[in-house]
Formats: C-alpha cells, sequence, structure tokens
C-alpha cells in the first residue's frame, strides 16, 4: 500500500516557497516480505510549470530513485518486510500560482501478488497562491534647519520587499509645501528604474 501527502498538510503554499512530498508505503503482510517493489511517481514540474522539482530530501537506505522519462520518476525497494514501512521524501518549488495534482503507484505493472490491489495508488493536490508584494518608501531631509534662500534636498527611497513578485504600476504622491514655506522647487534626480515624476496644478508630486 502507499500513501502521498504534501507538507504544509492545508497544501497551499506561497509562489516561492518550497514543500515537501512524502511517499509512505507499506507492507500489510504479516507473514510475507515484497521484493522488487517498484514506485513510480508523476514529475510535478511536467504539469504547465506550477512547481519545479528541486530534490530528494529523504530515501531510504538501498532504495534507488531515477527519473525514467521527462515526466516520471521511479523508485526501486529491493525488500520490503511483512508489516513495516518507510518513507520517500522530495522537494519541489511553488513557480506560479495554480493548483496541481500528481498521483504515485506501487506497483505500477501489478508483478506482485496482493491480497488487496486498490491502495496501490494515491494523490496529493498542491495550491500555489500569489506571493503579495510588500512595497515600501521612506523620505529623508539632508537639512534639519535652513536659511532663508538656502536649498534643501528631499530624498524619496522606494523599494519591493518580496523576493518573488514584481509591483506593477506603483504611484507615489508627495506635497513638497503643505505650509507654504518652501519657494522655489523642482525634481532632481528621477526614478532610475522607470517611470517619471511631476507636480500637478495644485503642486502635488506623483
Amino acid at each position: 500500500t502507499i500513501d502521498k501527502y504534501v507538507f504544509p498538510l492545508d497544501g497551499k503554499i506561497l509562489e516561492g516557497e518550497t514543500p515537501n512530498y512524502a511517499l509512505r508505503y507499506k507492507n500489510l503482510s504479516t507473514t510475507t516480505g515484497a521484493t522488487n517493489v517498484v514506485i513510480q511517481d508523476s514529475i510535478p514540474q511536467a504539469q504547465d510549470q506550477y512547481v519545479d522539482f528541486v530534490r530528494f530530501t529523504l530515501i531510504p537506505p538501498g532504495v534507488t530513485c531515477t527519473n525514467i522519462s521527462s515526466i516520471m520518476f521511479q523508485c526501486t525497494i529491493p525488500t520490503i518486510a511483512p508489516s513495516t514501512e518507510n518513507i520517500i521524501r522530495y522537494e519541489v518549488k511553488g513557480m506560479k500560482v495554480g493548483s496541481v495534482t500528481n498521483t504515485v503507484k506501487i506497483d505500477p505493472d501489478n508483478k506482485i501478488v496482493e491480497s488487496n490491489d486498490n491502495n496501490n495508488e494515491a494523490t496529493a493536490t498542491l495550491t500555489i497562491l500569489a506571493n503579495p508584494t510588500d512595497v515600501f518608501i521612506s523620505k529623508q531631509v539632508d537639512k534639519s534647519q535652513i536659511y532663508i534662500n538656502d536649498i534643501v534636498n528631499y530624498t524619496l527611497t522606494y523599494k519591493n520587499l518580496s523576493t518573488t513578485r514584481a509591483a506593477e504600476n506603483v504611484k507615489i504622491f508627495d506635497i513638497p509645501n503643505p505650509s507654504n514655506l518652501l519657494g522655489e522647487y523642482q525634481i532632481s534626480t528621477q526614478p532610475t528604474t522607470g517611470g517619471s515624476c511631476s507636480f500637478d496644478a495644485v503642486h502635488k508630486m506623483s
């Protein structure tokens, strides 16, 4: 028999996160061992690139796991003793928003004589959610005190703190002279990563 789990157990991750799949296989017989047992699992990255295979994180001693095609890997287990079980684990990375379900099979070619062939497949569903952007801005002034006709510079520093998702169509608004204490003003440096700044009719910068 085989079971398949995805961690976290609620099956939900954000883009860029790395969940684990666990394949738990077991010999339910109390008297007879199973030999040359084969497990086949579909490789998630073949399913529309929702996730990408990263690595195996746990392979029991004596078990070998290899890719047998572009969409499937196979693990071979020399022996499963009566009433024993073990686990194979592998890691993937969420690549885009969506849901992916894949199936694992043990003894896919029915070469082992069993009392029950109906517990040789298991599925797990993983949902990848949007990793929200996190925009940040700070404002600095180069002088805390000035005299008439002095020049003062304000610097606006903005950043996207998300490591996986771009922030698009971002707008920044600032009123450089809210108390009408400052005279002429101008934008000395435009954004270096695209976009532009200008003043509107009421001298609000955007």
